[in-house]
């Protein structure tokens, strides 16, 4: 089953109470998807506060590099959801909706009345997909914003990168 959008009312999962989802060649595609599918469920909301920037925390490891802590905390510093060239208004909406109203109530917002009924298990579960798909799409912007000559192994080794954590609150 096919989980991209392609107009109509479709869902994201399927009538056991699983996410649907296609397999996907990387995390970024699966993000697009999430704000495809989410996006226009946001429309008919409360008008949502202008913040500049996502609710995110930069945990950096003791062992970092200082060059590359230093890089990362500047480029954080420098997301602004409103600059279209970083972020579209889909993705700025579900950015902002999410962090005024949380996680769960963005997802929740994506569910039919009959999803609704399932477990609270298979909710926590589902719950995991958006906001892992949105963490990675923030991922992917930051470091489109650091450029490839920056992190690649010419500059420092992968294992700066990987040794960080970029932090959504993740409440439930």
């Amino acid at each position: 089953m096919d989980c991209r959008v392609s107009g109509g009312n479709r869902s994201l999962t399927e009538s056991n109470g699983s996410l649907n989802m296609p397999e996907y060649k990387s995390a970024y595609d699966l993000a697009r998807d999430i704000v495809q599918y989410y996006a226009p469920l946001t429309k008919g909301s409360i008008r949502l506060p202008s913040y500049k920037q996502p609710d995110i925390t930069l945990k950096i490891s003791p062992s970092c590099h200082p060059d590359f802590a230093a890089l990362m905390g500047s480029i954080c510093a420098k997301l602004d959801l409103t600059d279209r060239t970083q972020f579209s208004e889909d993705e700025c909406r579900l950015f902002c909706y999410q962090r005024l109203n949380g996680w769960n109530k963005l997802y929740t917002k994506g569910l039919s009345g009959q999803e609704l009924l399932y477990s609270s298990t298979q909710h926590k579960d589902n719950l995991f997909h958006p906001a892992y798909a949105m963490t990675m799409l923030l991922g992917e912007k930051i470091l489109s914003m650091i450029g490839r000559d920056q992190y690649g192994p010419s500059r420092y080794e992968a294992r700066h990168i990987s040794s960080h954590s970029l932090l959504m609150p993740f409440n439930v």
